[in-house]
C-alpha cells in the first residue's frame, strides 16, 4: 500500500529537521571551541605536567593535598639515626602496614634508599660541624678498649661551649685500631683532627696510661696549634673517672675474696634460664619483696661492682635456700673457689 502524499511530506519534513538540528549542534560545538581563549586551551594539559614534575618529590593524599615525599624521607632517616634503628626496619610488614594506614599513597622507601638518606644527613652535618670548628675552641676526649671479640676500638668526642653557653658534644671518630700503643693513639688523634680541620684544641683527655702520656707528648711537638693556652702545658688531661676507678679497685683488693664468691654465685644463676628460674622459686619461698635484678660487674666500671653487691645482698636468703636444694650450686662454688666455702661466704670448717 503506497503512502499518501501528505504522509510523505511529513516524513520529508522530519528528516530535514533532524539534519538541520545536527548541523546546528555541530556548528555550536565549533563556535564554542573557537571562542575559548588560547590560554584556557593550554591549561588543560598543565595539571598533567605539574604532576609529572612533582612525582619524584611529592604525591597526593586521599584529600588531594600534596605530600612532600623528600621531607618525609629525611624525617624518617633522622628517626633511624636518633633511635639507632637498622636500615631493614622499613622492610618489616608491621611498619609497611602502619605507613599505609597513615597515608595510602605514600610509598615506603627501601633500606638502600634509607641508607643513602642517612649518608646525606651525615655529610650535611659534617659540613656544618667543620664550619663551626673553625670558630670554636674544642676539647677532645679519647677512649680505647678491647671488645669480647678481641678487637681494639678507639672513640674520639669533641666538646665545646656554643654561643648560648650550652655544653655541646659530638662523636667525630669511631674506629678499629691495631693496638693501644702510644704511636697508634697519636696517629689516630692526628688524623682525626686533620680530617675535621680542627686546629684550636684546648685539652685532650685520655685514660691514665703510660701509652697515652707518650701519645700526647708527641702530638704537642708535631701538631701546630693556633692560639695555644700556656704553651699547651695543660693540654694533657687525665680522665678523672678512670683515676677514681683505679683508686676504688685498689681499695677493694682487701675484700677481693668475698667479692669473688658473690660474683661466682651471680654468674651461676645467670648462666642458664633453668638456674635463674630455680633462684626465682627460692625468692618466692623466702617471700623476698624486691624488684632488683642480679647483674655482673664490669672491670672498668667500679660502680658496677657496687650494683652487683647491692642486688645480691637482697637475695642472700634465696641463695642460702638454693644451696640447700641444689647440690650443683655448692659444687660449682667449690670448683670456682680455691678454698672450700659455704654459701654464706665464710671458710668451711
Amino acid at each position: 500500500m503506497q503512502a499518501s502524499a501528505k504522509e510523505k511530506q511529513q516524513t520529508d519534513d522530519i528528516e530535514i529537521n533532524i539534519d538541520v538540528m545536527a548541523e546546528k549542534d555541530s556548528s555550536s560545538k565549533k563556535t564554542k571551541s573557537s571562542l575559548l581563549p588560547p590560554a584556557k586551551k593550554r591549561q588543560r594539559a598543565k595539571p598533567v605536567e605539574v604532576v609529572k614534575k612533582e612525582s619524584k618529590n611529592a604525591s597526593k593524599d586521599k584529600k588531594g593535598n600534596v605530600l612532600n615525599v623528600k621531607e618525609i624521607r629525611l624525617s624518617f632517616a633522622r628517626m633511624v639515626i636518633i633511635d639507632e634503628l637498622p636500615f631493614k626496619f622499613v622492610e618489616g610488614e608491621g611498619f609497611k602496614a602502619y605507613s599505609r594506614a597513615l597515608e595510602l599513597s605514600f610509598e615506603v622507601p627501601s633500606r638502600h634508599t634509607v641508607a643513602r638518606d642517612c649518608m646525606k644527613i651525615f655529610i650535611e652535618e659534617k659540613r656544618k660541624l667543620k664550619k663551626l670548628f673553625k670558630s670554636e675552641r674544642v676539647c677532645l676526649t679519647t677512649d680505647t678498649w678491647t671488645s669480647l671479640q678481641n678487637l681494639n676500638y678507639m672513640c674520639h668526642t669533641a666538646h665545646w661551649i656554643d654561643s648560648d653557653w650550652e655544653l655541646q658534644k659530638r662523636i667525630i671518630n669511631f674506629c678499629i685500631v691495631e693496638n693501644h700503643k702510644g704511636e697508634t693513639i697519636e696517629k689516630q688523634i692526628e688524623e682525626c683532627l686533620y680530617k675535621w680541620e680542627i686546629d684550636k684544641v684546648c685539652t685532650i683527655t685520655v685514660d691514665n696510661a703510660s701509652s697515652n702520656v707518650k701519645a700526647i707528648a708527641h702530638l704537642k711537638k708535631k701538631c701546630k696549634w693556633k692560639d695555644v693556652i700556656l704553651n699547651n702545658d695543660y693540654m694533657h688531661m687525665r680522665c678523672s673517672a678512670h683515676i677514681a676507678n683505679l683508686i676504688v679497685k685498689e681499695g677493694l683488693e682487701e675484700q677481693h675474696e668475698s667479692i669473688m664468691h658473690v660474683r661466682n654465685a651471680v654468674k651461676y644463676v645467670r648462666s642458664s634460664p633453668a638456674r635463674l628460674k630455680a633462684l626465682k622459686r627460692c625468692v618466692e619461698k623466702e617471700k623476698i619483696d624486691s624488684k632488683s635484678l642480679l647483674c655482673l660487674d664490669v672491670e672498668t666500671r667500679w660502680n658496677s661492682t657496687y650494683l652487683m653487691l647491692d642486688a645480691a645482698e637482697k637475695f642472700e636468703k634465696a641463695f642460702e635456700r638454693l644451696g640447700d636444694e641444689e647440690q650443683k650450686f655448692i659444687e660449682y662454688l667449690i670448683v670456682m673457689n680455691p678454698i672450700k666455702m659455704n654459701v654464706r661466704g665464710r671458710k668451711a670448717m
